[in-house]
């Protein structure tokens, strides 16, 4: 196997330091093992949780958009939301753990460690605001298929099945009309899930990135994913207002998009946050 690469030096942030550590002692140069691969896996899962109950405990700063009667009568899970949750954190880091050894010993160097010039911070930056919108355009493609490709396709179709499937699957999360705890947030069907945590990797792998982009585009997506699903209404102007992914819950035919309305706008199906009921 090739060498690892080399990410200590140069890191001041938190996060970078926590990745690399990941990296480094996961990951050691002489290849992979199943004992490394394993503990990889339950540090991201853990990782994964923590950000999301992190997120929650700051949404609960926030007032409500429901009222604890509305939440129990709109909210019929048909398994156990600790349980589904649980497993999704332990198979998105399953998943993570197999994106960061390929892209680790397959593609040397595609993770690489920047320095802290303001070019390469710039670059950074732009680089979380690049994947966070190709992301966000392959979940908008996937979740308006999972609502009306079902009405588009013929019942004799060779695409009926697939279009059920896709309905089928989504229609787990949507369980929960009115998401209100990070028990909500991923709660579903797991292979969707799975599709999903794939398509975060895949903007990924169009150009090398630096550990601090990487590590800040994963902590963006999984606590904005958090924000829009615990209920409260929180707005953090210009980037964020939870009332666009709750509206979805509603209005399922608009606001498809997971973080950003940009394609929602681009295409017709955005609808503006206000009163949701």
């Amino acid at each position: 196997h090739p060498p690892v690469p080399i990410l200590r030096s140069g890191m001041e942030s938190s996060i970078a330091h926590m990745l690399a550590w990941i990296i480094e002692a996961a990951l050691p140069p002489s290849g992979p093992t199943v004992a490394a691969f394993w503990t990889t896996a339950a540090l991201s899962a853990l990782a994964t949780g923590t950000t999301s109950m992190l997120a929650g405990m700051v949404g609960a700063l926030y007032p409500r958009l429901h009222t604890a009667d509305e939440i129990k009568a709109s909210n019929k899970p048909k398994s156990s939301p600790v349980v589904n949750t649980a497993c999704q954190w332990a198979m998105t880091g399953f998943l993570f753990t197999i994106f960061l050894y390929h892209t680790t010993y397959t593609l040397p160097g595609h993770i690489y460690n920047g320095d802290w010039t303001a070019r390469q911070l710039l670059l950074d930056l732009a680089r979380v605001v690049f994947n966070v919108h190709i992301y966000d355009l392959l979940i908008y493609c996937l979740h308006r298929a999972s609502h009306t490709l079902k009405k588009l396709v013929q019942p004799t179709s060779s695409l009926r099945g697939i279009a059920m499937f896709l309905y089928d699957s989504h229609a787990i999360h949507h369980e929960n009309a009115r998401p209100a705890s990070v028990l909500d947030v991923i709660y579903g069907d797991y292979l969707e899930s799975a599709l999903i945590t794939c398509f975060s990797f895949a903007p990924c792998y169009l150009s090398p990135m630096s550990v601090v982009s990487t590590a800040v585009y994963y902590l963006f997506i999984s606590t904005f994913v958090s924000l829009s699903h615990v209920g409260r209404d929180i707005v953090i102007w210009p980037i964020y207002n939870a009332r666009f992914h709750q509206l979805h819950h509603v209005h399922p035919a608009y606001n498809f998009c997971e973080h950003t309305p940009l394609w929602d706008l681009l295409f017709g199906t955005y609808k503006r946050g206000g009163p949701i009921y």
